[in-house]
């Protein structure tokens, strides 16, 4: 705990999200934290390309929420940025298929011209 205490920063909105930025840099990934695009924050964006959202627990109970994520990611695949959406689970139970789904939609990307 003291570990993770201590890679926290001031970008970091969770926990989570500094467990997220510790395992982008063990990946040896570059990514920006609470980027800006379309007008709308984002929790990471790896590589200038791909954007990662961290829901926790809040965004799961809110259907309003859960609609503008949805319209959010369209647009922004619509301008060349795919977006990977993961909870608790997903970043700390299952990160192994998370970082390989970083890196394919790294190459998805690419091929966007994002």
């Amino acid at each position: 705990q003291r570990r993770l205490v201590s890679l926290a920063t001031s970008k970091s909105d969770s926990l989570l999200e500094t467990i997220v930025a510790h395992r982008l840099r063990t990946e040896g990934l570059a990514f920006v934290q609470q980027a800006v695009l379309l007008g709308h924050r984002v929790d990471f964006l790896v590589d200038g390309r791909v954007v990662l959202q961290i829901d926790g627990w809040e965004h799961h109970g809110d259907e309003i929420q859960r609609r503008r994520d949805i319209e959010l990611d369209a647009k922004l695949l619509a301008v060349g940025h795919p977006t990977l959406r993961r909870d608790f689970y997903g970043v700390v139970r299952r990160w192994p298929e998370f970082a390989r789904d970083i890196r394919a939609a790294l190459i998805v990307a690419q091929r966007l011209g994002a």
